[in-house]
């Protein structure tokens, strides 16, 4: 059985989660409209005619914080491109590149990764609209280009028989057996964040943080526990929420999103904390995962 190792890239909110997603057909890293919403590279397998894809869903590639962990998520970056065997560097409707990006793209596909191009949302364009940006795309990048929709799924069926064709040009053979698919850390504090960040409207942007404690996996369910951190009293109270109903919410819908991952019942015990300053704490994310 042969394995693909895919790193998906490209600026905050082109759909790099949603794509993830879309290809392993589920709720695997945290969708939100808000930017750098992925802060870890997020793994996922899942298999297609007998062979093995693993997609790495990368933080944003271009993180303007500075801090340490925006530090971490530049690293976390650089590392997923170097064990690629092709990267998919990812663009929507709002195609436009500075000088900065331009030269970290080009890097990119400089390098010995095999690289395509991904242009998204193409379900918010006319014909005439998408023609001129795949030739706008395609005067900075003389690269094989993908128009899809996550929304919509056009194009995913190309872009799926294109990494077949890549995946039987590689050498190198994997066990089944060696492929994990079970909850861990990362991924179910990047789930729980995502749906805060998607329930609060920007009310806690980026200064929230979770750290799951305990899972105990059993035979018929997942037992869950994990720890939210803000940094100001007042964002604690925005996730509590009035008579506890907005921490219940995001309880119920993270739940939800494991259960489909797991295909287990799901208990999640959720809490909240304040943590003053915790970007600039190497010890907290290292606990959090997000340093090694």
């Amino acid at each position: 059985m042969k394995k693909l190792n895919i790193s998906i890239i490209g600026k905050s909110n082109v759909g790099k989660s949603s794509l993830m997603n879309t290809l392993c057909n589920s709720y695997v890293s945290s969708v939100s409209e808000k930017k750098q919403t992925t802060r870890t590279n997020i793994k996922h397998n899942f298999i297609k005619k007998n062979s093995i894809f693993t997609i790495n869903d990368t933080p944003g590639y271009f993180v303007k914080e500075n801090n340490l962990l925006s530090s971490s998520m530049k690293v976390s970056y650089l590392k997923s491109v170097t064990e690629s065997d092709i990267i998919l560097i990812m663009f929507d409707n709002t195609f436009k590149l500075s000088q900065k990006e331009k030269s970290i793209l080009e890097s990119l596909i400089g390098s010995n990764n095999q690289t395509i191009i991904i242009l998204n949302k193409i379900d918010l364009m006319t014909k005439d609209e998408l023609k001129t940006l795949k030739n706008t795309i395609q005067i900075y990048f003389e690269k094989k280009l993908f128009p899809i929709s996550t929304i919509t799924d056009d194009g995913i069926e190309s872009l799926l028989k294109y990494l077949d064709e890549v995946l039987e040009n590689l050498k190198s053979d994997v066990e089944h057996d060696t492929i994990s698919e079970n909850i861990n850390n990362l991924t179910t504090q990047e789930i729980i964040r995502g749906v805060i960040n998607q329930l609060t409207h920007g009310e806690v942007p980026y200064d929230c943080a979770v750290h799951t404690e305990k899972i105990l996996n059993k035979k018929q369910n997942i037992c869950i526990k994990s720890t939210i951190y803000v940094e100001k009293s007042n964002q604690k109270k925005i996730l509590i929420g009035s008579n506890g109903n907005q921490i219940k919410k995001i309880g119920s819908i993270s739940r939800e999103a494991l259960e489909k991952i797991s295909n287990k019942k799901i208990y999640l015990e959720l809490f909240v904390v304040v943590k003053k300053n915790w970007k600039n704490s190497h010890e907290f994310l290292k606990k959090l995962g997000y340093i090694n």
